[in-house]
């Protein structure tokens, strides 16, 4: 689904993920097109704070249940 701000500032796109995979050929289409995105650069996550070390764990976990980071929170062993 995708719908438009009453401005026309931006869209919000959200899918089923349940209803696409729900089938053998469904998930085969979900994995095509995230390995399609991922090999050619189109998926690229956004990091939000790189860690440096399993004792930062503690730290990322905090960051996490904050909730005021924007991408993901990746711990670098």
């Amino acid at each position: 689904m995708s719908q438009k701000s009453p401005r026309g500032a931006f869209k919000i796109h959200t899918y089923a993920n349940g209803t696409l995979t729900s089938t053998p050929g469904g998930r085969r289409r979900s994995t095509a097109f995230l390995n399609a995105g991922l090999a050619d650069g189109g998926f690229r996550p956004v990091v939000g704070e790189v860690l440096e070390g399993l004792d930062r764990i503690r730290d990322a976990h905090r960051l996490m249940e904050f909730n005021a980071h924007t991408g993901k929170i990746v711990v670098r062993i």
